[in-house]
């Protein structure tokens, strides 16, 4: 069961990066955010 959990951690981390990246993906460049 420990696997799933984690499993949905790494998902929810997932969608909370790409949200935040998204609405600061306006200011920042994509190329600095990855580093």
């Amino acid at each position: 069961m420990l696997e799933t959990e984690r499993m949905v951690l790494i998902l929810r981390r997932r969608e909370i990066e790409l949200v935040e990246l998204q609405s600061l993906g306006k200011r920042v460049d994509p190329s600095s955010a990855t580093g």
